[in-house]
């Protein structure tokens, strides 16, 4: 009979747990066991709690106790299969999840936790056709709509991607905050010029800005020479190309001139994360903070500068930035972009990405041009750069090792004619599981065995791949960045086409601070002509193939004391000219 007192803990601590509250869920499961240990729902709620919080040992060992009370009971088998793939054993919980199938009637719930696994294992094919399952029985459900245009992004279809995206949209008017996929997939869209992305963002903005309060003034101390503090937010302080790209600014912050807080939405820490929080003065963890929350918490702070590392890619929070809790805010990064609220301040670029006088119109915030918009840390354990494998091979290679969601119809049509014109040559891509290939080879028109698909399966084979590429393509509009940069260091030259958005001129940002903007390109007439004749130079290749780390490490690309004197002289000059326009009595 089950104990009464235990169950009421237990109804508690679910009230906790359905808004994301584990830490005051913890308590009142560990007493709800203490009292009734057998407790089938006690040990799954544990389970699930232990596991949002980290405790994976303890999460398992609940779990497990529980599939053994209750072996059939379809509540333990759903809460097991979520602890198995918050606890890394993702195999296990697409067991019971398509176990449950058997159990019971079809359902939304089963149909997109499965979708879930597949995306983990970067099968998007198989991950669409549950999306598309779930969201046959619920038509309406925006957030389906959403993933399955997500999952038609990552497969290169960037047209089917936005008219889901709008479809959604269409369906849900007052949901403002989910178009920020749409407004992120514009990048990826080779129609979509500057002007077109710009009114976009510049909308929603404004929409999301009537409907969310601003601070009413802020009462920071306006001395300028004070001691500043600034603020980072972002899902990505871990393993991930932010993180990575972030990590030499912090590392190199004057902490007597500056006070660092990192609001941290990381939902699956590393031990990289462990470095990012030394690397702190105040670490917030705020994943189970609400956009009012959140933004609560930085007006106690009482944060200076708040930077923003995300804008409309995934895990973006602007929504506390429409709340304007700090008197200052930035946004950098995630992509040379901008994010569409006039509440955000400024935007840091450079010289490369935005030319001075020709495209600050196409933004809300203003600009700021750094000396460089990139500040690169090669990886430890980065393989050594092997010899041009056209010397031995016997034929030449090309490659791309970007995310996939870059590799449009029209980057694909684009490099048939390089393949056309290269005879014999070989074309490297990295295109998610599925059905990607297939339609790669259906837009490239060539032979089966002139594209040669390869998993991304861990960072150390990622980077051993560009020792089988002589020639990088980059893909347009939106090219690559922390890609880049990772082809450079390992010895790879890249040729670009630069456009009219600032998302299709990052490589020539990159290529410029190396002295090699001579292979970026403005036409796909030139794009093409520059491959063929790379393609015939070998001797130009082994030269860059050996002198590019050298380059690298006299640039100011790999300079992260000077990125960082430069990053701080900005935040104070926007400090002084906040201080030297106090608001109007």
């Amino acid at each position: 009979m089950p104990n009464h007192r235990s169950e009421l803990l237990l109804n508690q601590a679910q009230r906790h747990m359905m808004v994301n509250n584990y830490a005051a869920a913890n308590p009142l499961v560990n007493e709800a066991l203490g009292m009734d240990p057998k407790n089938i729902r006690g040990l799954a709620f544990g389970a699930v709690v232990a596991a949002k919080t980290g405790q994976r040992d303890r999460a398992l060992e609940l779990i497990e106790s529980a599939l053994k009370l209750g072996p059939d009971d379809p509540r333990v088998i759903n809460n097991a299969a979520g602890v198995f793939f918050q606890c890394g054993e993702p195999h296990r919980a697409r067991a019971l999840w398509e176990r449950l199938t058997e159990l019971l009637p079809p359902s939304v719930g089963i149909f997109y936790n499965l979708a879930v696994y597949h995306l983990n294992q970067n099968d998007v094919s198989a991950a669409e056709m549950y999306y598309r399952k779930a969201m046959e029985m619920a038509p309406h459900e925006r957030v389906l709509k959403t993933q399955v245009g997500n999952m038609l992004l990552f497969s290169g279809r960037v047209e089917e991607a936005l008219a889901m995206y709008r479809e959604g949209a269409r369906l849900h008017t007052e949901d403002i905050r989910q178009s920020s996929n749409y407004l992120y997939a514009l990048h990826f869209d080779p129609s979509c010029g500057p002007e077109q992305i710009h009114a976009e963002l510049a909308a929603w903005g404004k929409a999301l800005e009537t409907t969310v309060p601003a601070a009413n003034g802020h009462s920071n101390d306006r001395s300028p020479d004070r001691r500043l503090r600034i603020g980072y937010v972002s899902p990505d302080f871990r393993k991930h190309i932010v993180g990575y790209n972030l990590l030499p600014l912090l590392r190199k912050h004057d902490h007597s001139q500056f006070e660092i807080y990192c609001y941290s939405d990381t939902r699956h820490p590393d031990e990289m994360t462990a470095v990012f929080r030394q690397c702190a003065d105040i670490w917030h963890d705020t994943t189970s903070l609400s956009e009012v929350e959140l933004a609560a918490q930085m007006s106690k702070d009482r944060i200076d500068v708040l930077v923003d590392l995300v804008m409309h890619a995934e895990g973006g929070r602007l929504g506390v930035f429409a709340r304007k809790p700090s008197p200052i805010q930035v946004t950098w990064l995630a992509y040379p972009g901008s994010t569409g609220l006039s509440r955000m301040d400024y935007r840091f670029t450079d010289p490369a990405l935005d030319p001075s006088g020709e495209t600050d119109h196409f933004y809300t915030e203003q600009s700021v041009r750094l000396e460089t918009f990139w500040c690169y840390e090669p990886q430890a354990d980065s393989p050594a750069i092997g010899p041009l494998p056209a010397d031995t091979n016997g034929y030449f290679t090309l490659g791309c090792l970007n995310n996939f969601s870059k590799v449009n119809a029209a980057v694909l049509e684009l490099w048939r004619e390089v393949l056309v014109v290269v005879p014999d040559s070989r074309l490297i891509l990295v295109p998610p599981k599925g059905e990607s290939k297939d339609w790669a080879l259906e837009k490239l028109q060539v032979a089966p065995d002139r594209l040669v698909c390869l998993p991304r399966i861990s960072l150390a084979q990622y980077f051993d791949y560009y020792n089988r590429i002589d020639l990088a393509l980059d893909p347009f509009p939106c090219t690559g960045g922390i890609t880049t940069l990772d082809c450079l260091w390992m010895g790879v030259p890249v040729i670009t086409l630069s456009g009219s958005t600032v998302a299709s001129r990052g490589s020539l940002s990159i290529l410029s601070n190396l002295g090699l903007a001579d292979l970026a390109v403005k036409s796909k007439s030139e794009y093409v002509a520059l491959a063929v004749a790379l393609s015939k130079d070998l001797a130009r290749l082994r030269e860059l193939r050996t002198g590019l780390r050298g380059r690298f490490e006299r640039s100011v690309l790999m300079d992260a004391d000077r990125f960082a004197r430069r990053v701080e002289s900005a935040y104070r000059d926007m400090w002084r000219k906040w201080c030297n326009n106090p608001p109007a009595k």
